[in-house]
């Protein structure tokens, strides 16, 4: 009798420890305030690594301007370029490994341009930079580095010192786009004197993410007390109100995409006019691009001649179209899943081995 307790407590105890187990494999782990929905049966084009069969190039969520070779790709060959150690944990979920080569990488990017980089380890020889764009302005604002990274055997396609500068930059950004003709796609630029309330300031900084930087406006008091804290190269531009909001994260080369995938974020309490993350979102991940979305981001990779990743954020005017928002010229913070970024780094890798 005693026997047959102890058979059937153990029995029990593998139950629970197998139940419990499964649950939290199965469980869906998400960042900060935000939940992701998508049928992972029937995943984006764009999410997936890119081939050179011809049979994907006619999708209309797929635009590839050349057919990229197949190669073997692993997100363990890639190493980070961060501008911050503490910042680290943002690549836990697939590049933490190669944490003590991020740090190198750190290293010689505050060092002195002269500074020999560190040589790649193993399967270890791609660049990557996100979370940070100085990192990447840092090198490709000086053909020192550009010439020694490659002399060392380290293979990254960066945008242009030009490209980082601009798009990081809110009053340039806007000025920029305005100088060109594109300026139809941003939100309406206000100075203080021509201000319609509510309206939205922007802090002119390099680097400014997760919603630091942005503040909502009602009043020429609120106004006032921004610019205290901003500055007098903030940027002042009209509040486009609705729920929804929509980043586009692309991989492009020489201003052409080979890689894409779309989210569309709705605030769970119905606000229209908010910064992300100071309010909760559901994010969706959208098998199609909006409509309009690539006609006005071709334009715009294009005119810039963009190689490298380049994310979008944009909202809908009431008439249909899309204000954009701003243009983060890096990886995206946004790709949550490990699908996601697997995908999209695989991409990255398969690309620069294609265009050499």
């Amino acid at each position: 009798m005693q026997q047959q307790t102890w058979i059937s407590l153990y029995i029990c105890v593998v139950v629970t420890v197998t139940i419990l187990a499964f649950t939290y494999v199965l469980t869906p782990k998400t960042r900060s305030s935000r939940s992701v929905k998508t049928n992972q049966n029937t995943m984006p084009e764009g999410m997936r690594p890119l081939h050179s069969n011809a049979g994907d190039a006619h999708h209309s969520n797929t635009q590839i301007s050349k057919p990229i070779q197949t190669t073997t790709a692993s997100t363990t060959q890639l190493c980070p370029v961060p501008k911050v150690a503490g910042k680290l944990y943002a690549w836990k979920s697939l590049l933490y490994p190669q944490r003590s080569c991020a740090l190198e990488m750190l290293s010689w990017v505050k060092a002195p341009a002269e500074t020999p980089p560190p040589r790649p380890r193993g399967d270890i020889h791609y660049l990557i930079s996100y979370v940070y764009v100085e990192p990447m302005y840092t090198i490709m604002s000086d053909q020192r580095r550009v010439d020694a990274l490659h002399a060392a055997g380290w293979k990254f396609l960066f945008p242009s010192a030009h490209v980082l500068h601009t798009f990081s930059h809110k009053a340039s950004f806007a000025e920029t786009l305005t100088q060109m003709g594109l300026g139809h796609y941003l939100p309406k630029t206000y100075t203080d004197q021509t201000v319609k309330f509510p309206a939205f300031i922007k802090s002119d900084e390099l680097d400014i993410n997760y919603g630091q930087g942005v503040r909502l406006v009602n009043n020429r008091a609120q106004l006032r007390d921004a610019r205290k804290t901003f500055g007098p190269n903030a940027v002042l531009q009209e509040a486009i109100p609705s729920e929804w909001e929509y980043t586009s994260c692309l991989l492009s080369y020489q201003g052409e995409v080979h890689s894409q995938i779309h989210f569309e974020y709705l605030a769970t309490a119905n606000q229209q006019l908010y910064v992300w993350p100071r309010v909760d979102v559901q994010t969706i991940i959208r098998k199609e691009p909006m409509p309009g979305f690539m006609e006005m981001a071709n334009e715009i990779l294009t005119a810039f001649n963009i190689s490298g990743f380049t994310n979008f954020g944009f909202k809908p005017r009431a008439d249909g179209s899309l204000a954009l928002l701003e243009i983060n010229p890096r990886f995206s913070l946004d790709l949550l899943q490990p699908f996601e970024q697997t995908a999209h780094l695989e991409a990255y890798i398969r690309l620069i081995d294609s265009v050499g």
